[in-house]
This record gives C-alpha cells, sequence and structure tokens, in this order.
C-alpha cells in the first residue's frame, strides 16, 4: 500500500481527533475502521462539559452545541435507601452535559478529519495485529494481506485493543448495557443515577434524550457479573419495572430498538504506565483511559488524541519517532488529567463504591434531620455541606 506518515487504527473519538490534528498540519495519515460510519456504540451519550475544551481546539465545540437535541444543568442523585441528592447549575451558566447519541457525534469528529487532504479513510478493513522491522519498528497488518509501514502509528481500537496493551483484567473492567426509551414522563434537566443492591457496586442511569426519551442503562465491573453469573440485560428491565423511584416514569415507556451493551476498560492501580513504544502510541480506551468512578471516557479520548496528535507531528519533523521522543505524550496526559484516576485507589484498598455511597447519604440524611432554617450559620453549613458532596461525588 502507499506509505503514510501515520497510520490510525480506530475512527472513534481519539483516533479522529489525532487525524485532525495531523491533517490540519499537512501530515498523510491512513484512518483504518472495522466499521462503516456513521455506526452505532453503545454508550450513555451525555458529552461531558470537560469534553468541550478539547472540542474547541478541534473547531468542533459549537457544531456539537448546535446539533445536541437535549441538555442537561446538573444531575440527580438516587440512593438505595431513596435520600437524593440534587445538583444543577444556574441555566444562565450552560450545560453541563449534552446530549448526542454516538452515531451522530463520532461521524461529526470524523468528517473534520476527513476535511483535510490528506487524510485517507480506510473503512470496513480490520487491523490484525502489528509486524516489527529489522529495525525494531512496527508496521500494520490489515484485511486481505494488506502491510503498511508508516513512521508511526496510533492504537485507538478501544478496550479491545490488537496492537496495545489495554487493561482486559475482568476486575479492572466494566460491563454496561443501555437502551433507548419513548414515552418517559416527569423528566427535568438532569442526568439521573440510580445505586440499587442489585447493581453495586455500579449504577444505574437515565440520560434524557428529549423531554419525553432517554438512553437508559446500567453498568458495573465485568468480574462480580462473572462471579455471581449475573444478567445484567434482566437487571435492567427490572429496574425500569420495579424500582421504586424510576419506574413511576417509566410506566409506559417503550424500548426503541434493542439493548445494546460493551465493555469498558477503567483506570485502576497503577495506571500512570507507559502508552508509548518505538514508533507506536495508544490512544482513548486502547490506553485505559477511562474515569474509574463515572466510567466516562469521551473527554479522555479526545484529550488523548490531541496530545497524541500534537507529539507525533513534532517527532515526525524531526525523523524521530522512537520511544524516549514521544514520552512527551506520557507527559501532557499524566499533567492533565491522571489526578482524576486516583480517587480509583480507594477500591484498591478494600473500600467499596457502596460504602461511598452510604457516607454520601448518611451526611445528606444527617444535614436535613439537623438543619435548623432558623439558625443562619446552620443553614449556610447545610448549604456548603450539600455543594461539596454533590461536587465530590
Amino acid at each position: 500500500m502507499k506509505q503514510y506518515d501515520v497510520v490510525i487504527a480506530g475512527a472513534g473519538p481519539a483516533g479522529s481527533a489525532a487525524a485532525t490534528i495531523l491533517g490540519k498540519k499537512g501530515h498523510s495519515v491512513l484512518l483504518v475502521d472495522k466499521d462503516k460510519f456513521p455506526r452505532d456504540k453503545t454508550c450513555g451519550d451525555g458529552i461531558s462539559y470537560k469534553a468541550f475544551p478539547a472540542l474547541k481546539k478541534l473547531e468542533l465545540d459549537q457544531i456539537i452545541k448546535s446539533q445536541s437535541p437535549f441538555t442537561t444543568n446538573g444531575y440527580t442523585l438516587v440512593f438505595k435507601d431513596g435520600a437524593k441528592l440534587v445538583y444543577q447549575k444556574p441555566e444562565e451558566e450552560g450545560a453541563l452535559i449534552h446530549i448526542i447519541q454516538r452515531h451522530q457525534f463520532d461521524n461529526i469528529l470524523l468528517e473534520k478529519a476527513c476535511s483535510y487532504n490528506s487524510v485517507n479513510f480506510l473503512p470496513n478493513s480490520k487491523v490484525e495485529g502489528l509486524i516489527k522491522n529489522d529495525d525494531g519498528n512496527f508496521g500494520v497488518k490489515l484485511g486481505g494481506q494488506k502491510t503498511v509501514f508508516p513512521s508511526l502509528i496510533m492504537d485507538a481500537t478501544g478496550v479491545n485493543s490488537i496492537l496495545g496493551k489495554a487493561n482486559k483484567d475482568p476486575k479492572n473492567c466494566a460491563l454496561a448495557v443501555r437502551g433507548y426509551y419513548e414515552n418517559v414522563s416527569d423528566l427535568n434537566n438532569t442526568i439521573e443515577i440510580y445505586f440499587s443492591d442489585e447493581i453495586l457496586p455500579g449504577y444505574f442511569w437515565i440520560f434524557p434524550t428529549s423531554k419525553t426519551s432517554a438512553n437508559i442503562g446500567c453498568g458495573t465491573f465485568q468480574n462480580i457479573i462473572e462471579r455471581k453469573k449475573i444478567n445484567i440485560k434482566d437487571i435492567l428491565q427490572k429496574f425500569v419495572e420495579n424500582h421504586p423511584v424510576a419506574s413511576k416514569k417509566l410506566k409506559h415507556a417503550k424500548l426503541s430498538g434493542t439493548i445494546k451493551g460493551g465493555k469498558i476498560p477503567l483506570a485502576f492501580g497503577n495506571f500512570n504506565w507507559s502508552r508509548v513504544k518505538n514508533n507506536l502510541m495508544l490512544l482513548g480506551d486502547a490506553g485505559g483511559f477511562v474515569n474509574p468512578i463515572t466510567a466516562e471516557g469521551i473527554s479522555y479520548a479526545i484529550k488523548t488524541g490531541i496530545f497524541a496528535g500534537e507529539v507525533a507531528s513534532q517527532a515526525i519533523s524531526e525523523s524521530n519517532v522512537n520511544e524516549e521522543n514521544l514520552k512527551l505524550y506520557d507527559t501532557l496526559w499524566q499533567a492533565d488529567f491522571s489526578s482524576q484516576y486516583k480517587i480509583g485507589d480507594i477500591y484498591n484498598q478494600g473500600i467499596s463504591q457502596n460504602m461511598i455511597q452510604n457516607y454520601v447519604s448518611n451526611n445528606l440524611t444527617n444535614s436535613l434531620t439537623n438543619l435548623d432554617l432558623s439558625d443562619i450559620g446552620k443553614s449556610y453549613e447545610y448549604l456548603v455541606r450539600l455543594k461539596v458532596l454533590a461536587k465530590a461525588f
């Protein structure tokens, strides 16, 4: 095949973000994906405010906002004892989360990457593995006996990464399912998170996609599902039908399409391992860049794509794509967001999410019980505690 500066395996948010940066700088890129776009992707469909600085760098922030059919300005946490915690920003401060289905969101990012003449997209082409040269650098083997030896390779193929070191340990991965439901009632401008014994440590969610429809799903650790032989789709159905709070707004809800699921690699334990080798970089889920508490990965995928594109451009210009020269990529992502993963260490210390949930719930309940509205000092303390708990969670 034609030789390229960079081959990117995977055209999701991480791969497309990297291709955009490289295309803008004039580097020749082959962007490969096993699917034809637009394609469906199992997800909660919420684009967090954390993703928008990166989207702005790609000149896509306003496009995403304009094509998002629904926004939320806060969240509602419903605990297993019935306690509820609601946090909402003032509407004039803008949305916390923009809801947009992944088949549309990912396609917008891909179209941006392909708007550059130096970026070529090859759909329906599976990456089968790496080929090592005599000089220690890697090439890519594609289906149909095709091989490419670019200056640099980026793996953005997700949790089932063929090229890299995605964390596939069931103890460090979650499994999640979701479906789209119509005729949902009493939705507000918040995403809803429900904690229940059936899914802990994990949660159910209701993400509104309009005033009467929602993305509804649930997820928990893969090893728990396997050990307890949980049918996660059945648990979701029981949540829709029987949850004491959620079932009231889902009484007339109808599933549109089918329930779909996927695996999520979480950033647990030693997550600061290097994502680079000689002429090889790992992006997004392929590098395990997913928040261990919320399981949010879109913002990290886009950021790592941008960082990788910038570092790769410099390395290619210097004709030096060895491991040492690519380590700037590790420095960038570690400085930007690795601290957000450290809360995941609580699991390794034996503290469960159930304990966190109980702590938050008890603090909230005690605050409500002891609140004396005639005491300005105590009222202020309650508001501060509520805000801190909301932000901490």
